[in-house]
């Protein structure tokens, strides 16, 4: 089978990625992306769906306004 698709083609996770690479992020989630960038296709289609998972469990609060006196978004309840 064959795989077209690397990380910066892949819309739904590239932002996500680079994000972590840019902003402090736990050095697994760091490590992961530095490897997702650098994979080539066949090796991005093993890391993806792990990537989206991660992402789904790791999705990063925006940060705003300090609203709750630490400079992050107070969550929804």
């Amino acid at each position: 089978m064959k795989h077209s698709l690397v990380a910066f083609d892949d819309a739904a996770l590239i932002d996500w990625l680079l994000e972590l690479l840019e902003e402090p992020s736990p050095r697994f989630l760091s490590f992961l992306a530095e490897a997702a960038i650098l994979a080539d296709s066949e090796e991005y289609a093993v890391l993806r769906p792990g990537l989206l998972m991660l992402k789904r469990k790791h999705l990063r609060v925006p940060v705003t306004s300090s609203k709750n006196g630490r400079g992050r978004a107070s969550p929804s309840v």
